[in-house]
């Protein structure tokens, strides 16, 4: 289950490298390492913002707690319920 920290795009910025993307749907783009190919991150062709995926930070730690959870009809069973986090069942509600 991945975890993602999501940001306007324009907020976004790349340090070093160049990443290759791939359209892994009809609506999103991913983006990986054009060397290793790890994933880094995803946008939807209309979205205003980028999600992020945790584990391309140095320090995931020192990013702010989320102010919501997606996608949680999905969440595995051993995976705990963040508290005072909420929750939507699918795609974030207006």
């Amino acid at each position: 289950m991945p975890a993602f920290a999501s940001c306007r795009a324009e907020q976004l910025e790349l340090l070093s490298g160049s990443p290759v993307s791939y359209r892994s749907s009809e609506r999103a783009l991913r983006h990986f390492c054009g060397v290793c190919g790890s994933t880094l991150f995803w946008r939807e062709d209309d979205g205003s913002e980028v999600d992020v995926f945790l584990g391309t930070f140095d320090e995931p730690g020192r990013l702010p707690a989320p102010a919501y959870a997606i996608w949680a009809a999905h969440r595995v069973g051993w995976v705990p319920e963040l508290s005072g986090v909420r929750a939507f069942p699918g795609r974030r509600s207006a």
